[in-house]
């Protein structure tokens, strides 16, 4: 069953990220985000409202969201997204995803959240 997680934190602006636990078998179509990629669409919107099991959209996102700036009112291009298992980028770092050239990160892999990962934009 999927565990939704929304999150937000701030750091260098908003990092919106929607999370959800991938059920085995749920689509075999590997999709990550890319420094300077262009292949993302619908800043800021959920993107687990399609890229979900059964979903409409490519692939079946494990984790996914947008950066944007301190004003909230432009997207932070290949930036970096990191996850580590404690707050303030401390802990064991865990993963890292490249944002895309449009603000957006994303992808398909295995996320191991355990008992939690704290996100940290760079």
């Amino acid at each position: 069953m999927k565990t939704p997680i929304l999150l937000t934190f701030v750091l260098l602006g908003l990092l919106v990220i929607n999370s959800c636990r991938k059920e085995s078998g749920d689509s075999k179509e590997t999709k990550i985000s890319s420094a300077g990629s262009n292949n993302s669409h619908n800043m800021g919107q959920n993107c687990m409202t399609c890229h979900k099991s059964g979903g409409q959209g490519e692939g079946v996102f494990t984790i996914a969201g947008t950066v944007y700036d301190s004003l909230k009112t432009s997207t932070l291009a290949t930036s970096t997204i990191k996850l580590y298992t404690q707050p303030n980028g401390t802990g064991t770092l865990k993963y890292t995803i490249q944002v895309d050239g449009k603000g957006n990160f994303y992808t398909t892999e295995n996320i191991d959240f355990g008992a939690g990962l704290y996100p940290a934009a760079s």
